[in-house]
């Protein structure tokens, strides 16, 4: 059965096509009598014959109507029209979570806790009436807007209905998707609570970073839920080493050792200390536009978003830099260097970056949250931004840059150059990103440029004429 938009199903009428797998197809469609969208999932005719599937649908299909959550998709109507079995569920139109990190990337650590605790608490919900999810994954997880702009993750395809990119492996005949299936589900055991709490603990890692949790051709996918280490986060912050015990837990190789119940889970995960405000990843560079807000777990205050935080940091910066300017009037003592100028930990004087870059003078001032950079300046337009920041040392410049090249990219010989990949806040604004810092001990400053292509990338440079590195360093109070 083919259904085209503008074909009749049933009590429904088609409008399009939403997705297509093994398993059946998804159409977006409307009740006729009820004028109600829906997404319908047509399930594919092999299926109509096996006795044993068609029951458990019907039955599955009943308990999740009974579920009163909304983080799991609400169930309308299901049942079997023309020979082919259907379940029409809640039409959500913001796509679904694989596609919002494949779009915009990783989400900020408090918003990834608060949308795996919300998907914690649906899928309690469905465990508490005998359902289990069997393929927990991104593109599983929709996320709806609410009207106040915030995010709202919902669970989808309870093992009833998956399409799309469902997949079985042959050597076991587990379904499930193989990124995100526990260490067992690959040898062939039934799914149970503990496995579903392991693909949700893949989702959070997902959520964090915009990957799965291993990576690579299927065997090595394989191998790394039979054998990987589970994976952490760089432990930089409270927030993120705590985020690291919940992974721990959650995906342990043995069922026995990960967390009884979702409420386990969500308990640990309120545990979560998240007032922390050093970043997850290795390099949080330039700020970006706000993504949609993930809405905050009862109880817990939301944290502030990261531009009203960025407002009050700048306003403190400004209001330290200025009294620092005021005792360095009042007192001409130059302040004390270490004895050992090896360690080059030197604080620079207020004015340092400037002085290196004037240009930089008409940028937005940046505290930066990490703790090896001192002084930062953004400058963005309509196609591209630059990233000034001074750095406490070369060799951490060195090697926060050295350690993330993608390739080399040969500018010119005082300044190193390299393509590098881009972090968390990076990739809503660009999709390329250059970073150049120089080559002199001297002068511990990068530049990094980002836009939308390596062409745009380029030609922002070329604009920027940047100045040679001992021009740099004599302009400095460092140099």
């Amino acid at each position: 059965m083919a259904l085209q938009p503008g074909d009749s199903f049933g009590r429904y009428d088609v409008t399009g096509r939403l997705g297509r797998g093994g398993m059946g197809v998804v159409l977006a469609a409307v009740h006729r009598d009820l004028d109600r969208p829906v997404a319908l999932k047509v399930l594919a005719p092999h299926l109509v014959d096996d006795a044993a599937y068609r029951a458990r649908f019907l039955r599955e299909a009943k308990a999740l109507a009974r579920l009163d959550s909304p983080n799991v998709v609400r169930i309308f109507d299901a049942g079997e029209e023309d020979g082919a079995l259907f379940i029409a569920t809640e039409l959500i139109p913001g796509g679904d979570l694989n596609q919002l990190l494949r779009n915009e990337g990783p989400l900020f650590l408090p918003d990834a806790v608060a949308l795996v605790r919300d998907l914690a608490l649906g899928l309690g919900a469905a465990h508490e009436v005998g359902i289990l999810h069997r393929d927990i994954k991104p593109s599983n997880v929709l996320v709806g807007q609410q009207a106040d702009g915030r995010i709202r993750p919902v669970l989808c395809d309870f093992g009833i209905a998956a399409v799309a990119d469902l997949e079985q492996l042959a050597t076991t005949g587990a379904v499930g998707t193989p990124g995100y299936m526990a260490p067992e589900r690959h040898q062939g055991v039934d799914a149970t609570v503990a496995t579903d709490i392991y693909a949700l603990g893949c989702v959070l890692w997902a959520a964090l970073t915009a990957r799965a949790p291993y990576e690579g051709a299927t065997g090595q996918v394989l191998l790394g839920h039979l054998q990987g280490p589970v994976p952490q986060l760089p432990a930089s912050s409270a927030d993120a080493a705590a985020v690291n015990e919940v992974l721990a837990v959650a995906m342990a190789k043995d069922p026995a050792a990960r967390f009884g119940t979702t409420a386990e889970l969500i308990a640990a995960l309120d545990a979560i200390p998240l007032d922390d405000p050093e970043p997850t990843l290795l390099d949080t560079g330039p700020p970006t536009r706000p993504r949609p807000a993930v809405a905050a777990p009862p109880g817990r205050p939301r944290r502030v978003s990261w531009q009203t935080g960025l407002l009050v940091l700048a306003l403190l910066a400004l209001v330290v830099g200025a009294a620092a300017w005021a005792l360095n009037r009042s007192d001409p003592t130059p302040s004390a260097r270490p004895n050992d100028p090896s360690t080059d930990v030197a604080e620079p004087e207020p004015d340092a970056l400037l002085a290196a870059f004037p240009r930089a003078a008409d940028c937005e001032v940046v505290p930066d949250p990490k703790s090896a950079r001192v002084q930062a300046r953004w400058c963005l337009d309509d196609t591209s931004s630059v990233y000034y920041a001074q750095w406490r040392g070369w060799d951490a410049m060195d090697a926060n840059y050295r350690d993330r090249v993608e390739r080399d990219y040969a500018y010119r010989p005082d300044l190193r150059s390299a393509w590098v990949e881009l972090a968390e806040v990076d990739r809503e604004h660009c999709r390329r990103k250059l970073a150049l810092w120089y080559d002199d001990r001297a002068a511990p400053y990068s530049v990094t440029v980002c836009a939308d292509s390596d062409q745009a990338v380029r030609a922002a440079l070329d604009d920027l004429d940047l100045p040679p590195g001992d021009e740099v360093a004599a302009r400095s109070p460092r140099g």
